[in-house]
């Protein structure tokens, strides 16, 4: 996702759960499947941002064909992410995922 619009639907009408290190919100919206990912400065600097999106876009990827059509889904990071290994992101977000709709 890359429009302010898009981000706002998902925010003001979508679904929202929270994980230890990640919160997740969804909206089923029967197109395509989306992700957006919302780093604040208040996670570090831009290398620790950055990092942190490339972490995301790695975990939908690989967990791509195990995800419903369909869906919007923003990935937005909790300030106690930093130190966090790179599995334990993994798994928080896999967790949050198949407690509600998305993931099969």
């Amino acid at each position: 996702m890359k429009t302010k619009i898009e981000f706002s639907l998902v925010y003001k009408t979508g679904i929202k759960k929270t994980g230890k290190y990640t919160t997740i919100f969804f909206l089923n919206n029967q197109t395509s499947t989306k992700l957006g990912i919302t780093v604040t400065k208040k996670i570090g600097n831009a290398v620790i941002r950055n990092r942190t999106k490339r972490r995301y876009r790695e975990i939908f990827r690989l967990h791509l064909k195990k995800l419903l059509p369909g869906f919007w889904i923003i990935f937005h990071a909790n300030p106690n992410i930093v130190d966090v290994d790179y599995h334990e992101i993994e798994e928080d977000i896999i967790n949050l995922l198949k407690t509600k709709q998305p993931y099969k």
